[in-house]
């Protein structure tokens, strides 16, 4: 369904723009973007079924634990991938976390080569899971 897409698509892209304010996703926007998918996948509009939508949130957890807990990523970076796994199930949630840690690398890059090294340079890593969330939400996983 049309406005369900409208759903995530704003959720995301407010999460991301949050991540570049203020450096921080709220709670109740990656639980909002959360409980909007496991409803859209009980009631058809996400293209995965309950199921589908729980195995991601819960393949999502696991993929990024070990990252949350050697503090490569934050917390509010898991829940958002959580949220948007609930959207895209599986194979979704996982080519999310791939191209987002991709596009975290080249990011860290350009923000090395533009801006230097500093001791407080983090890559806003919902931005960059956000834009791969969206990719695949929009066009399908890769393969």
């Amino acid at each position: 369904m049309r406005d369900a897409s409208t759903v995530f698509i704003c959720l995301v892209i407010l999460a991301a723009a949050l991540d570049i304010l203020s450096r921080r996703i709220p709670n109740p926007v990656n639980f909002t973007l959360l409980a909007a998918g496991l409803i859209a996948s009980v009631l058809g509009w996400s293209g995965v079924g309950i199921v589908e939508s729980v195995f991601g949130i819960g393949i999502s957890l696991a993929a990024l634990f070990l990252p949350f807990a050697l503090n490569v990523y934050r917390g509010g970076d898991v829940k958002l991938c959580m949220g948007m796994a609930a959207w895209l199930g599986v194979e979704g949630a996982l080519w999310t976390i791939a191209l987002g840690v991709v596009a975290g690398g080249l990011l860290g890059i350009l923000m090395l080569l533009f801006r230097g090294r500093s001791r407080r340079m983090t890559v806003p890593m919902a931005v960059c899971f956000a834009a791969a969330g969206l990719w695949i939400q929009r066009f399908g996983v890769p393969f």
